[in-house]
């Protein structure tokens, strides 16, 4: 492999920029995300994860614990705890065993999502070395490896979205090879790989639509078939996994309730949640998230165009197009079907495009090394190159601890903070709740996130004013231990609400 010494080096470079933000305690961007895993894998560490039937928990023990959401996750409830179904449950589980359940402490599952982005690069290269010449190949998974906002969730948030995405790679590369030679093995790695996507996120029942769309227009009845039966056992094999042990009508409805909410059907229930943003908001942010690939684009479609019929001699167009479009249709689907996750999502819903955007990048960058002209080859390489080292800048002042606390000051709300304001709210929420006693945050504000949850070991409900915690505490006839809290995540005072009769 060409290159090799110098993708390691691009791999190093991707270690070093995110090294300071590793160990750091969990914050606000984005960071609830892998929190929410954290907080699964600490209740599995203590119950064990054969007890929750391999689900996604997120209540710990004590009943002081019990009937507390974070938020409006979309979860079901047994025996007082609640079980997260908006996704299937692989990708919860494959960090847990690559890590020999190791995967509660913040710091290893951060390494495992680095390691992650190596195998998922690695891929990549496989897939466009097969098309385009080494040095291409190589600016290409550089642009990937680098990508700002790769570098922060392949490095500070693990979550299932992330991990969709390399599989959705595997996938292609899975697929030229089944293009390249239809024989048995491959058919069934594919269907593998596609079972592990479809068990991680949603977007992989998207691929087997995209791919029996293509086998209609060849009318390969046969493999549509195949398709169609798969994608069946992938539905039924999710729906027992978690209708067993919550039971079947109750994870049905919360699935539809889950789906409804992300829809954006007014139907849904909701709880102290308006995320959804306009579309615009959405297409600012995707173009800030996606920015390096999205300039890389725009400088070198030009001389792109100009050699469309030297590229056409040089690549299989067929072929690549082929790719490209199952890399592009499923994720402009999900984005369309799921719209008020989209919209509400920017970031994140940003991650799964990647592939596409570095797949028609690609023959771009092989225009560029191939141009005879060694001055305007040396000056489109040093263009690309800027625009790395531009996202790398980007990255290290969007996530330094003083931007964010300009940041926090000056624009952002009481959800946003930048250093260990979780982790402190958290442990003292740990140390002063008395045995007995619920856990309780006061603020008008939402402000109920798992970050706390996970430092405080133990589940949190959030009251926006005084009369709601005493209401509750009747009601349910439970003493709860009220911190009230102000935008900075400090203590300003605290309650114990005894039930009056």
């Amino acid at each position: 492999m060409k290159y090799k010494f110098a993708f390691l080096f691009v791999f190093v470079i991707s270690i070093l920029v995110r090294f300071p933000y590793l160990n750091r305690p969990l914050s606000g961007n984005y960071e609830w995300l892998i929190a929410h895993c954290l907080v699964t894998y600490d209740v599995w560490k203590q119950d064990g994860v054969f007890h929750h039937h391999f689900l996604p928990v997120y209540t710990y023990q004590g009943s002081t614990n019990h009937h507390i959401p974070i938020g409006d996750l979309g979860s079901v409830e047994k025996n007082g705890r609640l079980y997260y179904i908006s996704y299937p449950a692989f990708g919860f589980i494959f960090p847990y065993i690559a890590t020999f359940g190791w995967a509660y402490e913040p710091l290893v599952l951060k390494i495992f999502n680095i390691f992650l982005h190596l195998i998922s690069a690695i891929f990549l290269w496989k897939i466009l070395i097969s098309f385009l010449s080494s040095l291409a190949t190589f600016l290409s998974v550089t642009y990937y490896l680098l990508q700002p906002n790769l570098l922060w969730f392949h490095g500070n948030v693990y979550f299932l979205d992330v991990l969709s995405m390399d599989i959705l790679i595997i996938q292609l590369y899975l697929t030229l090879q089944y293009i390249q030679n239809p024989n048995q093995k491959n058919s069934i790695l594919w269907l593998l790989i596609n079972f592990l996507l479809c068990q991680t996120e949603w977007i992989g029942y998207l691929i087997l639509f995209t791919a029996g769309l293509y086998t209609i227009y060849k009318k390969q009845w046969k493999l549509f078939s195949v398709l169609f039966i798969w994608g069946l056992f992938n539905l039924l094999f999710t729906f027992w996994h978690y209708g067993s042990f919550l039971g079947y009508e109750n994870y049905l409805n919360a699935l539809i309730q889950k789906g409804l909410k992300r829809i954006g059907n007014s139907d849904a229930i909701s709880h102290h949640w308006g995320e959804w943003k306009p579309f615009l908001f959405f297409l600012i942010n995707f173009l800030i998230y996606e920015f390096t690939l999205i300039l890389a684009l725009f400088f070198n479609i030009g001389n792109t165009l100009s050699q469309i019929e030297y590229l056409q001699k040089k690549i299989n167009i067929k072929l690549y197009t082929k790719l490209v479009l199952l890399a592009g249709l499923p994720v402009l689907m999900h984005y369309i079907l799921l719209y008020n996750f989209t919209t509400g999502h920017s970031a994140l819903a940003a991650v799964i495009a990647n592939p596409f955007f570095i797949l028609l990048l690609a023959p771009m960058l092989e225009m560029i090394v191939s141009i005879s002209n060694s001055i305007g080859k040396k000056m489109g390489i040093t263009v690309n190159v800027t625009i790395i080292i531009f996202g790398l800048i980007f990255f290290l002042l969007r996530n330094n601890h003083d931007f964010q606390w300009y940041f926090k000051i000056h624009f952002a709300n009481i959800s946003f903070t930048p250093s260990n304001e979780f982790q402190e709210l958290g442990f003292n929420i740990q140390k002063q709740t008395p045995p007995n006693y619920v856990s309780a945050i006061l603020n008008p504000d939402f402000a109920s996130n798992p970050q706390l949850i996970f430092y405080a070991k133990r589940n949190i409900i959030q009251f926006y004013n005084y009369q709601e915690a005493v209401e509750y505490a009747n009601k349910n006839q439970v003493k709860i231990k009220v911190f009230e809290i102000n935008s900075f995540w400090k203590i300003i005072n605290t309650y114990e609400v005894i039930p009056s009769n």
